[in-house]
């Protein structure tokens, strides 16, 4: 489930795309940060994890799990772009955890946060 914006109004809806074209029609190896599709989402506790989809690039197919911590959906939206990679800036959220983007890496970040939350 994410979240669609539309005039400020947030409301429910299968999947999240982010309103960019796609800035090559090669996929690259590295994602453009604003070209995004999110696919699933999962809160589990105060940790955000969300399967992307990144349509111009080229590694895994453009599909990612990525793991945030104390982000909640909308304000990672409202950023603008969604960037895997792992970052120190202060005012641009990165994730906290990357996992390979199958089923067992979803299940492997499912795990990861449930056991963050126990500690």
């Amino acid at each position: 489930m994410g979240l669609y914006k539309n005039r400020g109004v947030q409301r429910s809806v299968s999947s999240y795309e982010s309103s960019s074209p796609s800035a090559s029609p090669q996929p690259a190896p590295n994602p453009n940060p604003n070209n995004y599709k999110i696919e699933q989402v999962v809160m589990e506790g105060k940790m955000l994890i969300l399967k992307i989809k990144y349509p111009d690039c080229s590694n895994f197919e453009g599909m990612k799990i990525l793991v945030y911590d104390n982000v909640n959906l909308a304000d990672l939206i409202n950023q603008g772009s969604i960037d895997p990679h792992f970052s120190n800036a202060k005012n641009f959220k990165s994730p906290i955890a990357r996992f390979v983007p199958t089923a067992e890496g979803w299940q492997m970040a499912l795990l990861f946060c449930q056991k963050w939350t126990e500690a």
